[in-house]
This record gives C-alpha cells, structure tokens and sequence, in this order.
C-alpha cells in the first residue's frame, strides 16, 4: 500500500508537472497580486500544457519507441540527458513567451527564470553524478516561492500556507523516492539542496537584472 502511494505522489509530482503546478499555484495564493483576469489565467495554464508537458511527452515516447531509452522512467543518467535538455530549452522558450512576448508580468516570467535555473542545475549535474530529478524540482518550487515572497514583498497568510504545503509536499516526495529505493539518501538530500538553492536564485537574479 505504502509502495503504492509513493508511486503514485511520484507521477502526480514529476519534474514534467512542476511548471503547470507552479503557475496554477501562483494564480490560486497570488491572484490579487497580478493583473490577468480568469481567462488569461487560463490561457497561460493551457499554453504551458501543451509545450511543458505534451511536447516533452511525445519526444520521450518517440526515444522510446526508436531505441534510444529501454524504460520510459529512464533508470539510467545517460537516457536522461536529452529529455532535461529539451526540458530547458522549453522553459527557456516559456520564459521568453511571457516576459518579451505576451508581457504578462513580473512574477510569471521570475518564476519560470528560477524553474529554468533549476533546470539548468539539473542538465549540468546529471552529465557528472545522478541525483533525484523529484527532490530538486518540488524543493525549486520552495526556493522559487520563498524568492517571491522576499522579492515582491508577498508577507500575507497566503505566503504561509504556500510555503508549509510545500515543506509538507516536498517531504513527502523525498520519502517516497526513498521508499520506492530509486535514489539513495545522498541523491535525494543534494537533489533538494541544489533545486531550493537554484530556484532562489533564478527568481533572485531576475529581478536583480530586470531592475
């Protein structure tokens, strides 16, 4: 039963989801903070399921079924290398979508600065030692939220409930890729340091740079 749940927490909270979660989090705890109506909240989270989330799924399917993964959960580092690549270069493409493009506002665009940050940790980890893609995507949310709040100054009992469902997600997602003994300890805790840390500073470093 325990094994159960923990892979299913493991599929709801994949690393794919973690942009679509993010953006629906930041609409439902920050609404009064952004200037787009329901609609536009919508399309965003739309526009962001069809490129994050579609687009990688076919391209892993389509390595799959021409040999170049054996397992569709990719075990091994190797296998992982072009999905987090493509998976960068989307965010990226997201980034450049909603800060140049459709303007669509500060937090939206520093968000997807620090998912892309944590991206990018990811991509250049994964060449020298394998850690967990789980623990580093679900704590870069916790460091991306917690930057939003010191930067935008989001000191409101919204800002407190986010940041305990994260901590609480985010322990529950380390435990259960422990349980499943898909990582060890030590992939799992520098999966959480190098994603809380990178989501920071993605967020951060936007807003240092934009001015």
């Amino acid at each position: 039963m325990q094994n159960k749940l923990a892979k299913l927490l493991s599929y709801i909270l994949h690393p794919i989801f973690m942009p679509l979660w993010m953006t629906a989090m930041l609409f439902y705890f920050y609404d009064f903070a952004l200037l787009i109506n329901e609609k536009g909240m919508w399309f965003i989270l739309g526009f962001i399921f069809v490129f994050s989330i579609c687009l990688p799924l076919l391209w892993i399917w389509f390595m799959y079924k021409v040999g170049i993964v054996k397992s569709l959960q990719m075990p091994a580092r190797e296998e992982r290398r072009l999905p987090y690549l493509m998976m960068l270069f989307i965010n990226l493409g997201l980034l450049y979508s909603f800060s140049e493009v459709m303007k669509v506002g500060g937090m939206v665009s520093a968000s997807f600065a620090g998912i892309s940050l944590v991206l990018l940790v990811l991509n250049f980890s994964n060449v020298f030692f394998k850690i967990s893609a789980h623990s580093t995507s679900i704590t870069g949310l916790l460091g991306i939220f917690l930057a939003e709040i010191v930067c935008y100054g989001l000191k409101s009992y919204h800002s407190f409930y986010l940041m305990m469902v994260l901590l609480i997600i985010s322990g529950f997602v380390m435990s259960s890729r422990l349980l499943l003994k898909v990582h060890t300890l030590k992939q799992v805790w520098y999966g959480a340091f190098f994603g809380f840390v990178s989501g920071f500073l993605g967020v951060y470093l936007f807003n240092v740079l934009r001015g």
